[in-house]
């Protein structure tokens, strides 16, 4: 395992700086998620947005409401500032963008992920909206790229690239998508690498990337990366992290399908933290950046 391949120490760092005010919703309450509950409450003090009181717990209890309503009351906490960062938990991912989306005036949530496999190594990955289908702009993904990148220095995590194509350079020919996937690759791989980041190609050989990497390109479309991802932590057996959210507020999704949220809220208290030092830059615009080289392989700038 490479020394890059442990990373959540360093976000746990931050969490335990100060004593953050974090939400979370659980409307499924088992004894593994109150076990994690309780380890994240050892960093934070939770607001738990729920059906029913859980002991133990500060709780929003709403009894049995729509979807709509969960989600509009975990969101409300955050922007009353009754909490300084949230963690998606149990809401359902479709009403929470969507009035996530309303109240900030977003037009676009981009994502970032961080699993931790079998064999104990951590990376994050990056993949695009599952719906972008067949595939996001090279523009577009070269932007989540650096965004991650950035997010990743902002804890003092030096991103190591893997990018994801398709299939090999020498097999292009046998399908026009896959021919567009191994171009866009090898794109954006040349443009990265001019620019001084550190990025290899390892078109279709994902166990390559995560051997070699610690940002990995989860595919060449958001729906493989989707599927992936899925597999690796429902069926694989891996641990699914957390996923901050590209946004100016301190907020971590993740899956409604698993028990092990304390990763989650311990994350969510490290974004409070940095927010409440003016040090969280979650949204890196590179056109912004004065101190950024540009490649000449770029088409578009």
């Amino acid at each position: 395992m490479k020394s890059f391949h442990k990373s959540f120490y360093k976000i746990e760092a931050v969490a335990k700086k100060r004593r953050a005010k974090v939400g979370i919703g659980i409307l499924r309450p088992n004894p593994e998620i109150i076990k994690h509950l309780k380890i994240g409450a050892r960093y934070a003090d939770l607001t738990i947005v729920c059906k029913k009181l859980i002991k133990g717990f500060n709780c929003l209890a709403l009894g049995e409401v729509s979807e709509e309503e969960y989600s509009q009351a975990l969101i409300n906490l955050l922007q009353e500032n009754k909490i300084e960062g949230m963690v998606r938990g149990h809401v359902r991912f479709s009403p929470f963008e969507k009035i996530f989306m309303d109240i900030y005036k977003y037009k676009k949530l981009r994502f970032l992920g961080l699993l931790r496999d079998l064999d104990g190594r951590e990376w994050f990955y990056i993949d695009a909206d599952p719906f972008d289908m067949p595939g996001p702009a090279p523009e577009e993904m070269l932007l989540l790229i650096e965004q991650a990148a950035h997010y990743m220095k902002m804890f003092g995590i030096e991103p190591v690239i893997g990018m994801s194509a398709g299939d090999f350079t020498e097999d292009r020919g046998d399908n026009p998508w896959i021919d567009q996937t191994i171009h866009n690759a090898e794109y954006m791989t040349k443009v990265l690498k001019d620019e001084g980041y550190n990025i290899t190609n390892y078109a279709h050989l994902i166990d390559q990337s995560v051997k070699n990497a610690n940002l990995v390109i989860l595919g060449p479309t958001g729906s493989h990366g989707n599927f992936l991802y899925r597999l690796l932590y429902q069926i694989g057996g891996a641990l699914e992290a957390g996923g901050p959210v590209l946004v100016p507020e301190a907020c971590i999704d993740c899956s409604r399908y698993h028990n092990k949220y304390s990763t989650h809220i311990i994350w969510a208290a490290a974004e409070a933290n940095l927010k409440a030092e003016g040090k969280l830059d979650k949204v890196y615009e590179p056109y912004k950046d004065s101190k950024k080289k540009w490649s000449k392989y770029r088409v578009i700038r």
